[in-house]
């Protein structure tokens, strides 16, 4: 109950004097949302939702508000359509329509990507009702021109991952639901997520290139209790050990991560997206190449003749990349397993040897389940 007055404190604090603490605001908003989602809709009759979708409005509708700014209406959307149930669909159509309109204004690519993301997320929550408002509010040609413009401006992986998820989502609905204009532009759609596919792979390969290249792979920078860094650096104090570990591996990675900007961006021309927004969204914990070859799996189960007549509508036949999407979707689930067992060994051999024991004890209770 306490927990639940303090968010309605911060809520009145945004509106009355914190409006410009969007981003600590956004992370708590999507936790309680995330954890609690029917109590969020319910709660003290939706006060909750109704002052998320008031920031929403403040942050996207008044021209006064930077774009830079304004991003963190987007992102607040996005925890409305990720983290609560069926049930909001009426809160469906304010949100496209505030987005789009937001967009229309917008003069940086970042924000316009935004904007067309939580178009994006609303197919994520609801696809067929989604595509009706867009074909039934006269949205759906703008939209796609839009979306077609802003192709090559979905760079980070985020974007990419939202737009791999959402078109995967439209198959999940019986096709015949879709509206007839929409139904016609699918082949496009799923044209271009499978030519994001092939981007993000390319993308990860070069990543993973760079990240060799520096050094960066593996455990090369697990702070290790057997190597003397004090004596390697002619340091007589080894209290200072931890602090020479840290400053060269920030060094690394402040090399590794201008080299990742230059390669995702192109150089000093990037566009100013709100980074490290600090809210922990559903689908960040989705893999992206296993919910495609799965959400493809899964549509020609269950309607194989759509499928068949959809596929055989696209520029080229995915068979092939579906299949390497597999492999390196049980590789990236396997590389996971391998790092969240490393992590654990770690946190072990924190512990005491109490605890450690505690630990292991419940691990193995857990395993006989």
């Amino acid at each position: 109950e306490i927990m639940w007055e303090m968010l309605g404190r911060f809520f009145t604090a945004h509106q009355e004097w914190a409006f410009d603490y969007s981003r600590e605001l956004l992370p708590v908003v999507c936790n309680f949302a995330a954890k609690a989602p029917q109590e969020f809709v319910t709660r003290a009759e939706g006060q909750y939702l109704e002052a998320t979708l008031d920031v929403i409005n403040r942050l996207l509708n008044d021209d006064n508000v930077a774009e830079y700014d304004a991003q963190y209406g987007c992102l607040f959307a996005h925890v409305v359509l990720q983290c609560l149930p069926d049930g909001i669909d009426d809160y469906v159509e304010p949100l496209i329509g505030m987005a789009l309109a937001r967009l229309t204004k917008s003069q940086k690519v970042a924000l316009r990507v935004q904007c067309v993301e939580v178009v994006a997320m609303a197919f994520w929550y609801n696809p067929v009702l989604t595509a009706r408002i867009l074909v039934d509010n006269q949205f759906l040609d703008e939209f796609l021109q839009v979306w077609n413009a802003l192709w090559d401006s979905f760079s980070r992986f985020d974007d990419k991952k939202i737009v791999l998820l959402s078109i995967t989502k439209l198959l999940s609905a019986p096709i015949g639901e879709y509206p007839e204009a929409f139904q016609a532009i699918l082949p496009s759609l799923l044209d271009g997520m499978f030519q994001m596919c092939v981007s993000l792979v390319e993308q990860i390969d070069k990543l993973e290139a760079r990240r060799e290249e520096l050094g960066m792979d593996g455990d090369d920078f697990v702070f290790d209790e057997d190597i003397d860094w004090a004596q390697e650096a002619g340091v007589e104090d080894d209290d200072d050990a931890p602090d020479l570990q840290q400053i060269r591996y920030l060094e690394h990675l402040r090399e590794e991560y201008k080299g990742y900007e230059d390669m995702i961006h192109g150089g000093d021309d990037a566009p100013e997206f709100v980074e490290d927004n600090g809210a922990n969204f559903p689908i960040n914990g989705i893999h992206d190449f296993e919910f495609v070859v799965h959400g493809m799996a899964a549509f020609f189960e269950n309607q194989p003749e759509a499928a068949t007549h959809l596929v055989r509508a696209l520029q080229n036949n995915p068979t092939e990349l579906l299949d390497e999407l597999a492999r390196r979707a049980e590789a990236e689930k396997a590389k996971d397993a391998e790092e969240t067992m490393r992590t654990m060994e770690r946190q072990k051999n924190l512990m005491t040897p109490e605890a450690r024991a505690e630990f292991e004890a419940a691990q193995a209770y857990n395993a006989a389940q």
